[in-house]
This record gives structure tokens, C-alpha cells and sequence, in this order.
């Protein structure tokens, strides 16, 4: 990732990191740019008790199904599974508890960074944590994140899902 965006520095062409392609603005895409595939960069680095460590190309399911196994889940976890840590982390990270217990942006620990200068940063809300509050949810545009680690928690024995569809809003509100 750092020797792509010092080529794209040198050479003055746009870089997109891309997950799995699921962004609702087309931001994974660079107009006579490179397009950085990370689905590669998918590793499970370590799991603990208390977090686990993923590469940025790591889908969801596979950060879940590793968590599960031991008993764990992530605090938030996105509605559709088969989107990339980073990606997530870049553009918020909402999902079915969000209403409740906010974004994945707001449930980590720490993230690596590559900033546009192609430097490898280590950062969290207390080292370098300007640049950890500038690359969540902001859509790439501060750096890419190439790996994250993630608070873990006891995964419930159960969960029920209810989505319920409402013709106007004052009756949900009511709701």
C-alpha cells in the first residue's frame, strides 16, 4: 500500500482502495488512477480474549466466524457481512445495533494507517490520534487503513432480528 501511493504521488495519479465494492457512492473507483485491490490484505493478525486484529481486507464474516468460535463478537457488526474491515471503518461502519450503541468507527482501539505521503502509522484515540479520528468515516480521504483491531465481547446465546416496514414515519416514530 505505502510503495502504491508513493508511485501515485510520483506519477500524479489518483489512488481508490477497494474492498469489496459494496460503497453506495462509487468511492472504491479512480478515473485514470490505480484501484488497489485489498481483498488480499485479509489476515487475521491475532485474537484475544478482549480484541481481535485484522488486516483492513478482511470481510466481516471472516472477523465474526473467528470471533464466534471462541465465544466473542465485535460490538458492532455491520448488516451485510461480506463488506471489508476497512472499508467499513472508512465510510462509519453502521449496523442492526447502531441505534443503540453507535458505529464500528466507534468501537476500535487502534488502526494502521498509510497516509498520503505513504508512511505506515500506528494510531488510537490517545497515539496519533488526530489522524485516528481523520481516516474513520471519512471516506479514504486521510489515508488507508491497513489493519484494525477490534474490541471483542461475550457474543449472546441468542439474537433475534425484527425488521418491520412502516408506511409513514409519525407511525414508526410512534413506534
Amino acid at each position: 500500500v505505502a510503495s502504491a501511493i508513493q508511485f501515485c504521488r510520483e506519477q500524479g495519479v489518483g489512488l481508490s482502495p477497494r474492498g469489496f465494492a459494496h460503497s453506495a457512492g462509487a468511492q472504491m473507483q479512480s478515473r485514470r488512477g490505480l484501484v488497489l485491490d485489498m481483498k488480499s490484505m485479509s489476515r487475521i493478525c491475532s485474537l484475544e480474549s478482549d480484541h481481535i486484529e485484522v488486516e483492513a481486507g478482511a470481510g466481516w464474516d471472516v472477523v465474526l466466524k473467528a470471533a464466534l468460535e471462541k465465544g466473542l463478537t465485535p460490538p458492532i457488526v455491520t448488516d451485510w457481512l461480506k463488506v471489508s474491515v476497512g472499508g467499513t471503518i472508512s465510510m462509519g461502519g453502521f449496523g442492526f445495533m447502531s441505534f443503540w450503541r453507535g458505529t464500528q468507527m466507534d468501537h476500535l482501539l487502534e488502526l494502521e494507517v498509510v497516509t498520503g505521503t505513504g508512511e505506515v502509522v500506528r494510531c488510537s484515540s490517545k497515539q496519533n490520534s488526530e489522524l485516528f479520528d481523520a481516516v474513520r468515516g471519512t471516506h479514504g480521504k486521510f489515508g488507508i487503513i491497513t489493519r484494525a483491531k477490534i474490541p471483542l465481547e461475550p457474543a449472546p446465546e441468542k439474537v433475534r432480528l425484527v425488521q418491520a416496514c412502516y408506511g409513514s414515519l409519525p407511525k414508526m416514530l410512534d413506534d
